[in-house]
């Protein structure tokens, strides 16, 4: 019962909430010995999160607020129908970035400058799992948002729900088989 309820700071129009079980992930994550990788990956989820929200901001959207939770962040984007072209550049601006940066340091700092130290190697790993996975086309990902875009101004947007829901649930199935 005390795990449902966010903690909430409220800064006026904006809202940071916490999931407590953040809280009681990063205390699991240091009795585990894994604190370190913990917080790498939640660093790249940030960034991915802040570009989002950067691309957002530049296209005139306000946002509403950001849901930290044990697995990243969610960052709360006004939506709006129109600016199709604009919705699927606020999606896909995260999975570009983590695109980017893998490709920066996979050329840039093991190539050129010989940097080849673990935490680099892994903030690059995480780059391109982060990229791979959030262009998957299933809701509530990046991938799936753009897929919703691009079906909505094909087939309407309620037949483009029911679909993506179809595909979205293949999909879980396959991450559990």
């Amino acid at each position: 019962r005390c795990f449902k309820k966010p903690i909430t700071v409220n800064a006026g129009q904006f809202t940071l909430e916490f999931d407590p079980l953040f809280f009681a992930a990063i205390v699991i994550m240091y009795i585990c010995g894994y604190l370190a990788e913990y917080l790498i990956i939640f660093f790249c989820i940030i960034i991915h999160e802040l570009m989002h929200s950067i691309v957002a901001i530049a296209a005139g959207r306000h946002i509403y607020g950001v849901r930290v939770m044990p697995v990243g962040l969610c960052v709360s984007i006004e939506e709006t129908l129109a600016g199709k072209f604009e919705n699927v550049l606020i999606y896909s601006s995260g999975p570009l970035l983590n695109l980017f940066l893998f490709l920066l340091i996979k050329f840039t700092a093991t190539k050129f400058l010989a940097i080849n130290s673990a935490v680099l190697v892994n903030i690059m790993n995480i780059n391109a799992y982060l990229a791979i996975f959030n262009t998957l086309p299933v809701l509530p990902l990046d991938g799936g948002k753009v897929l919703l875009v691009i079906l909505s101004g094909r087939i309407g947007t309620f037949a483009a729900y029911r679909h993506i829901r179809k595909l979205s649930f293949l999909f879980g199935i396959l991450f559990i088989v």
